[in-house]
């Protein structure tokens, strides 16, 4: 693969886990404002998108161990 192509996939990778991170810290706040019948839901979602992180992250310290710099 070539070098400006891995930099462009960690460049997306860390532009997908900022927009996560964001969406996460927006249902965090949901959830303290929410009504008891709503707050599973978002749990859901919050659930969901804490693995979401944790595969970016995952991927992330992939490309940087192969990663030859």
């Amino acid at each position: 693969m070539l070098p400006d192509q891995k930099a462009r996939e960690m460049s997306n990778l860390l532009a997908r886990r900022r927009q996560l991170i964001e969406m996460l810290t927006a249902e965090h706040n949901r959830f303290l404002q929410a009504d008891d019948s709503i707050r599973p839901d978002i749990d859901i979602h919050i659930k969901w998108l804490e693995e979401a992180i944790s595969a970016i992250n995952g991927d992330l310290d992939h490309h940087i161990r192969n990663s030859p710099s």
